[in-house]
């Protein structure tokens, strides 16, 4: 009795368990669930990101570093913006359309400076 039920933990719960970390330790997929068309759209948007860092046609040892530098640069970007009360005013639904007057006169004189200094 206790053999079988050894050899049906191994049959049902520790063969499929390691088959799953051999294929994931090497990098292929055991049981990838997505269809080919889902699969196709990751390709797809792994090849649009590698266009958006410029990575694409570098060697493999510059790949990753390079992607790696251009992302940590866009992250720490968008943080800023983030942290920007101003930018997050501009963000909010109707920000332009409701400006009181001192908003539209700054933004108003701010263009007037940038056409005068280009005069």
């Amino acid at each position: 009795r206790r053999g079988a039920v050894l050899l049906f933990k191994g049959a049902v719960l520790w063969t499929p368990a390691a088959l799953f970390w051999v294929s994931l330790a090497w990098g292929l997929p055991f049981l990838d669930l997505r269809s080919d068309e889902e699969i196709q759209e990751d390709e797809n948007e792994v090849r649009r990101l590698e266009r958006f860092f410029d990575v694409e046609r570098l060697p493999e040892a510059e790949y990753l570093v390079e992607w790696h530098a251009k992302e940590e640069a866009l992250a720490q970007i968008v943080e800023k913006l983030l942290r920007s009360q101003r930018f997050l005013d501009c963000m909010l639904p109707g920000a332009y359309n409701g400006a009181s007057a001192p908003d539209q006169a700054s933004f108003a004189g701010s263009a007037g400076r940038g056409s005068a200094s280009a005069a």
